[in-house]
């Protein structure tokens, strides 16, 4: 919407916009080739470690106030063993 009003007021001050639009279409086209393979590992890195891996085996997490420790990481979720009561896993 910007690039649009903007090359509605460069057409109403008189500027060759289409030299001016060769100009800045050859600085960006390169630029998504660049930056875009970037962009896309670092979107796939995030997902992946929140939403996909977001604990790992030996992980201490804080719930509620208690420290919880991750022992077992099945396929779908992860085991947390209280530190205070014996042997017992919350799934």
């Amino acid at each position: 919407m910007l690039a649009i009003l903007l090359t509605i007021c460069l057409l109403i001050m008189g500027v060759n916009t289409q030299k001016l639009l060769v100009a800045f279409s050859s600085i960006l086209l390169p630029s998504v080739f660049v930056f875009g393979n970037a962009a896309r590992n670092t979107f796939e890195s995030l997902i992946f470690l929140f939403i996909v891996h977001p604990f790992d085996v030996g992980d201490r997490i804080l719930v509620d106030g208690v420290s919880l420790l991750v022992e077992v990481y099945p396929s779908c979720f992860a085991s947390l063993s209280l530190p205070h009561i014996d042997t017992q896993l919350l799934h």
